[in-house]
């Protein structure tokens, strides 16, 4: 007999395959019966008798014969050794074919360990290491996947004109994919943060950065909210992703802003909406597995109950008061948990009310001459609080002074870039404010030395400031809202 080296797989939905299950036994070809392709292509290779591995119910292959080299018939002695062999061949394929499957199967699953072991690398490279901390704000953060890797993320950042930028986001995903799209999308942001203040640009920015990249059954929500610390003015804007609830003195609310999720459709507009985060207020972002969390009974938790929760957990923290109110609503984790807040305390609020509203607040353009008018302003307003004449003409003097430290050396003659003055009264003395775009000054004060300025072993730069501090009881620099700002205080008595 002559086996066939031919390798013709035959489907499970062909009929030849429940044949062969059903007799389990040699079958003769040319006499059979049977529409097949399968059983056309065996007799086209001169396959005549066709012996089945059959084990628990399953056929596992065949022993495919061509015709005797004697041109005799297979005899019923034949059939019966055929049928011998191939009940104790079976089951060992059927081991051989369950040991090949468990090591495909822990080859696979190592694959996905290790994909998520990348993942998980990259995910926690993109978290912040650190919150910014901004005086008079507490910013927390929480994230808690579901799985081993999520597709969550947030961002807080703090731009150089002093403003917050809360970011948090969502991919539609998980694994390495996402946390890919993660990657991309978090320096898309950071990118369109260092070009604009604008939340709506920043979405519109990164949308397009996503759109040609992105795999097409994946996309982003993301909210990007810009603070204004010194006034708890807000700008956000939103793309698909849940509302952010408020908290505050007045009551409870949502910051609500259309937009269509990041990596749809090219160019989409983002609104932008503007409120203000009043002190002893508090806002929560939480992404959708806080919302859609579900409980024993099927019941969604909802947006309601945030708000809810958020409201009742204003005083303390909100972030724990959510996660400990959905760990007992929950039947279980279904979707990561991200939750951003942002909190105005109530000093900020207090502060305010002590140092009191300005008496003269104006701006001179950053250019030569400016300083005489700031001048005068400050000495008319100084008088009028009680300052002596003598020492009203000196907090002139160093306010002059100032306003050309600052336009000159802070914004770098730029009549774009204003030099800011602010005027307050401060218990028994009257403080007065200059602000400009420059970073201050480097390093410590030199003591004008005449003598090493002739010789060029000086610079001039410092002098001015070594003026003002001879001419005002008192100076403090610092920087606020990404300015540099001069405060000079003069008693209203002198010592």
């Amino acid at each position: 007999m002559a086996a066939s080296s031919t390798v013709i797989p035959i489907p499970p939905t062909d009929p030849f395959s429940a044949f062969l299950v059903s007799r389990a036994e040699p079958v003769d070809l040319p006499d059979l019966e049977l529409e097949s392709e399968v059983l056309d292509r065996l007799r086209a290779e001169g396959i005549v008798l066709v012996v089945p591995l059959v084990s628990e119910g399953r056929l596992l292959g065949t022993v495919n014969l061509g015709p005797r080299k004697s041109e005799q018939d297979y005899t019923n002695d034949d059939r019966s050794l055929l049928s011998t062999l191939a009940s104790q061949l079976a089951p060992a394929v059927r081991l051989a074919s369950l040991a090949k499957q468990q090591e495909d199967e822990a080859a696979e699953r190592e694959r996905i360990e290790q994909e998520l072991r990348v993942a998980r690398i990259i995910q926690q490279t993109l978290l912040p290491k650190n919150l910014p901390e901004v005086s008079g704000w507490e910013v927390s953060a929480h994230y808690q996947p579901a799985r081993e890797v999520g597709g969550d993320f947030y961002d807080v950042l703090e731009t150089g004109d002093g403003r917050l930028v809360i970011i948090e986001g969502d991919v539609t995903d998980k694994g390495v994919p996402a946390a890919l799209v993660m990657a991309t999308c978090r320096a898309a942001l950071r990118s369109a943060v260092e070009l604009t203040s604008d939340p709506g640009e920043i979405l519109s920015r990164t949308n397009n950065a996503l759109v040609d990249d992105i795999p097409p059954t994946m996309f982003v929500t993301c909210f990007v909210g810009v603070v204004e610390p010194s006034s708890g003015r807000i700008r956000f804007a939103n793309a698909g992703h849940p509302v952010p609830a408020v908290a505050g003195p007045g009551g409870a609310s949502e910051l609500r802003a259309s937009g269509m999720p990041l990596g749809l459709i090219k160019d989409s507009p983002y609104e932008v909406v503007e409120a203000e985060l009043v002190p002893d207020s508090v806002m929560v972002v939480a992404s959708d597995g806080v919302a859609e969390a579900h409980g024993h009974d099927g019941s969604m938790y909802g947006f309601d109950r945030v708000l809810e929760t958020v409201t009742a957990g204003r005083d303390g923290d909100p972030i724990d008061a959510l996660l400990e109110d959905i760990d007992g609503f929950a039947a279980f984790q279904e979707d990561d948990i991200t939750v951003v807040s942002l909190r105005r305390l109530a000093s900020a609020a207090q502060s305010a009310e002590a140092f009191g509203s300005p008496l003269l607040e104006f701006e001179v353009p950053s250019q030569e001459g400016a300083e005489r008018a700031a001048m005068e302003k400050v000495v008319a307003a100084a008088g009028e609080l009680g300052l002596d004449e003598p020492r009203a003409a000196k907090l002139g003097t160093a306010v002059a002074e100032a306003v050309m430290n600052a336009a000159e050396h802070g914004n770098g003659f730029d009549s774009g870039i204003p030099v800011g003055i602010v005027l307050h009264e401060r218990g028994d003395s009257v403080v007065v404010e200059v602000s400009d775009d420059g970073g201050g000054l480097d390093g410590d004060l030199v003591a004008p030395d005449l003598e090493a300025k002739l010789d060029g072993a000086q610079s001039p730069r410092g002098w001015g400031r070594f003026l003002i501090e001879k001419l005002v009881d008192e100076t403090t620099d610092r920087r606020e809202n990404g300015r540099h700002i001069l405060e000079m205080r003069m008693r209203k008595v002198g010592p």
